[in-house]
């Protein structure tokens, strides 16, 4: 018998095993955190009409690996498009178009083996 506890672990016959998925949705919580810090930073550079230093938050969310779920819940899309429009710098606008065009393609993934194409509504709702 197979018993999940709150902890992550699961008990198997008097053995215990990490659960992964507990560990899955711990980073997760962790990405989220600091996308939604990216974020802040950035809508504050907006704010302030100085995009010094977006290319480092740029770099650290090209680190991040991005999931469709953190790009609807964190909105993220819309602060680096916002970064784009302002930047008078290439690398950024660059970079910031680079990231875009990655996140939109999560848009188009399969889900259960069918090829799946969402409205544009929601294509827009993430980035503009």
């Amino acid at each position: 018998m197979t018993l999940r506890n709150t902890s992550g672990i699961l008990s198997e016959g008097g053995g215990e095993k990490r659960n992964p998925c507990k560990r899955i949705s711990a980073m997760s919580k962790k990405e989220e955190e600091d996308i939604v810090r990216i974020a802040k930073k950035m809508d504050k550079m907006v704010s302030k009409k100085s995009t010094v230093g977006a290319m480092d938050l740029l770099k650290e969310l090209k680190s991040i690996p991005m999931t469709l779920e953190l790009l609807q819940s964190t909105r993220i899309g819309m602060s680096v498009n916002a970064i784009r429009k302002q930047s008078k710098e290439d690398d950024v606008i660059s970079l910031a178009k680079s990231l875009i065009k990655s996140w939109k393609k999560l848009l188009g993934k399969e889900l259960f083996g069918v090829q799946y194409y969402p409205d544009t509504t929601l294509m827009n709702w993430i980035f503009y």
